[in-house]
């Protein structure tokens, strides 16, 4: 073969050597290209998708943790009062879900029972702890729990939050998000991806796994047999057209709180940018090859004159242009030989390794675009995470600024609870120390030392009622000695009326004696009838006498009643203070109570007064009793006297009778002969008189003698009592 040809053929060979060299490069390099662009997509998306999971469970905790903090919430909880619950949120409940996407808002008491769910009110009570074991781990451990869990709705973002009241776990409150299509929706229109979820049955369950939501509307993009492959790896990667617009997309499985694979998500990517490039590529390629081709075949169809010295220079120029150097300057261009060919040639080669160059400039970018991107949004999630921290601080900070100001406010509390407990351990000190005076029977238990406050009202009650009870009681023994004196007075004159009807009796039977010797001794029965009157006299003086004496017991037994109805008052106002004093004493040992181990002493005083006041309230029953009983006995006594009064009454008649009968008999001494039967008669019915008198002397005498004895009982009765001086110097003048 000629030089000539070879020469001709020569810029053609190197030609097609170039375009193939440089075609290979730039396939090579575009398809490497490809692959970084595709992988940084897949990863951007499949992170997008990570970080909106998670985001979505921490903001599902981070309102658990909100409704947690409520204390009118933990208080119910701990009540298990599920209907304040309702009545707090369950008005709200749909706003809520509105303004947040929250789906579900439920209450759980240990181990993992429902106490209400607030976003379906008529389910509530049922057993969680076998089907919900997120809500079974926060309730044991007591810490808050966040993440994917599955739930008889599907798979969602779960914040599970503990609850405390006084120190103590008392249940759990749970906010929910569904992974549903709306989430999905929501994602595709922030991000323009396209997602599928599948959800993954629970272990042990027979089932198989199905796409449950989607965004592309077209068939799954993940067959049967690539679920094992994504559940057994960190996903996979496909390629998919939708609308006629490729997309990169990944496979990725999650998992719920405990690591259990729960579900596939499936993102996928549009590919505008690569596909852009990988269409820009292949225009420019194929103008190229079309170009060195034509430029080929001119220069060397146009001859090679001079082309032999020129080789030398072509092949250091194309040497040079081969290792990359574009500032190569190429000489012969305007040659109209096969060298000029050549030349030019070259010059297309250099500016293909130029566009080359370019290519790559734009595509290391393009990469730096994206990388600043990313950078762009690393930081925005940066600055996101630390205003979300900065609002976490805060509302710690306030939080501890509340429990710091409900500190302060309990211990001023605690201070005038303490305040309140020495005024009533002082009171209270007071008033058992007088009760158990007043339970001894000293009435000299009045209280001289103030009370503070308003306890010293309830300390000049009960020194008047002191006052008022000894008073009370040196009246009842001023008229019990009163009583004394006239039984004893009312004795004494029973006693002469009795001697006296005796004497009376004995005349009479002087006089029945004497009838016989009437007729023959008139002088002697006129004697006999002058003594007799005189008799009748005294007896008539001594009836009258008793009868008098008989009025003043009677008015004496009056006093006597009504004073026991005045103590009988008293008693009852002491039996008033001493259940005020029971109650104030409880009241005590409810607020002994109250301030813990601090009041349990002041506990065991309150107790003890409680149980004075009970026996001074039992003694003063038992005074109300003796003196109904003492009342009774004297309203028996006033009968007596009575009937004594009354038997008086007649023993008068019957003497002033006699005394008019001994005055006939001394007037008309001369006619006794005449009525000796009549005297006779007069006589045996004056004996009977006579005796009935003494039955109704005995009987009197028996009566002040019982009056007597009951004086007595009174005042021994109210002997029992330390009475005021007063009554001491009434005892003494008595």
């Amino acid at each position: 073969m000629t030089l000539r040809r070879q020469i001709l053929l020569l810029p053609l060979l190197t030609a097609v050597i170039a375009i193939v060299l440089n075609l290979s490069g730039m396939v090579l390099v575009g398809q490497r290209t490809l692959d970084a662009a595709y992988s940084k997509e897949r990863a951007v998306a499949a992170d997008a998708l990570r970080l909106a999971i998670d985001a979505r469970t921490t903001e599902a905790l981070s309102m658990a943790q909100i409704i947690a903090g409520m204390p009118a919430l933990r208080e119910a909880v701990a009540r298990r009062d599920d209907k304040t619950i309702e009545t707090m949120l369950a008005g709200s409940i749909q706003e809520m879900m509105a303004q947040t996407g929250m789906t579900q808002l439920h209450f759980h008491v240990p181990p993992g029972t429902s106490l209400i769910r607030v976003h379906q009110l008529d389910k509530r009570g049922d057993d969680l702890t076998k089907t919900r074991p997120m809500v079974v781990r926060a309730n044991a451990a007591q810490v808050p729990e966040r993440g994917l869990e599955r739930g008889r709705t599907g798979v969602g973002a779960r914040g599970v939050a503990p609850i405390s009241w006084q120190g103590a776990h008392v249940g759990t409150v749970e906010v929910g998000f569904d992974m549903d299509a709306n989430f999905l929706s929501a994602m595709a229109a922030d991000t323009g991806n396209e997602f599928e979820f599948y959800a993954v049955p629970p272990a042990g369950e027979a089932g198989k796994i199905e796409r449950k939501a989607d965004t592309t509307g077209e068939a799954p993009m993940l067959a049967p047999g690539d679920f094992d492959q994504v559940l057994q790896s960190d996903g996979i990667d496909l390629l998919r057209n939708f609308d006629g617009v490729p997309h990169v997309g990944r496979a990725v499985a999650v998992k719920d709180f405990s690591g259990v694979p729960i579900g596939i998500y499936v993102v996928a990517s549009p590919d505008h940018l690569a596909a852009d490039m990988l269409a820009a590529q292949t225009r420019l390629s194929a103008i190229a090859v079309v170009l060195s081709l034509v430029l080929a075949s001119g220069v060397a169809w146009a001859g090679g004159r001079h082309i032999a010295g020129c080789v030398q220079r072509q092949a250091v120029t194309t040497r040079a242009i081969a290792e990359g150097r574009t500032d190569v300057e190429i000489i012969g261009t305007e040659r109209k030989d096969e060298l000029g060919d050549m030349a030019r040639a070259l010059v297309v080669f250099r500016t293909n390794l130029e566009e080359n160059a370019r290519m790559q400039a734009a595509l290391q970018a393009e990469e730096q675009a994206k990388r600043r991107a990313e950078e762009s949004a690393r930081a925005e999630a940066e600055r996101a995470e630390a205003e979300r921290r900065r609002a976490e601080v805060e509302a710690l900070e306030h939080e501890r600024q509340r429990v710091e100001a409900e500190r302060v406010e309990a211990a001023r509390r605690a201070e005038e609870t303490r305040a309140r407990l020495s005024e009533q351990q002082l009171v209270v000190a007071a008033l058992s120390k007088a009760l158990e005076s007043l339970a001894a029977g000293d009435l000299h238990c009045v209280i001289e030392t103030p009370l503070p406050g308003e306890y010293d009202q309830l300390r000049a009650h009960f020194n008047s009622a002191i006052r008022q009870l000894g008073d009370a009681l040196v009246q009842i023994d001023l008229s019990a000695t009163r009583v004394d004196a006239e039984a004893g007075k009312l004795s004494q004159a029973s006693t002469q009326l009795a001697h006296s009807t005796e004497r009376n009796a004995a005349a009479l039977e002087e006089t029945a004696a004497a009838l016989n010797q009437l007729t023959s001794s008139v002088s002697s029965a006129a004697d006999g009838a002058s003594q007799a009157r005189e008799i009748a006299a005294q007896a008539r003086q001594n009836a009258e006498s008793g009868v008098g004496v008989v009025a003043e017991a009677v008015a004496a037994m009056a006093e006597i009643e009504a004073s026991s109805q005045s103590i009988s008052r008293i008693t009852h106002v002491i039996e008033e203070i001493a259940f005020q004093t029971n109650l104030l004493a409880l009241n005590a040992g409810v607020e002994a109570a109250r301030a813990g181990e601090a009041g349990r002493g002041f506990a065991v005083v309150a107790s003890e007064v409680r149980a004075l006041a009970q026996r001074a309230s039992d003694a003063v029953r038992e005074i109300s009793q003796l003196i109904e009983t003492s009342t009774l006995q004297v309203q028996g006594g006033v009968k007596m006297v009575g009937r004594t009064g009354a038997a008086l009454d007649q023993i008068a008649s019957s003497v002033r009778d006699i005394f008019e009968r001994m005055g006939e008999i001394a007037a008309s001494a001369e006619e006794q002969a005449r009525g000796i039967v009549e005297i006779n008669g007069a006589v045996n019915q004056l004996d009977q008189t006579t005796q009935h008198i003494a039955n109704m002397t005995d009987m009197s005498a028996a009566s002040g003698r019982a009056l007597a004895s009951e004086g007595s009982d009174l005042r021994q009765t109210v002997e029992r009592f330390h009475l005021p001086e007063t009554a001491g110097m009434h005892r003494s003048a008595a």
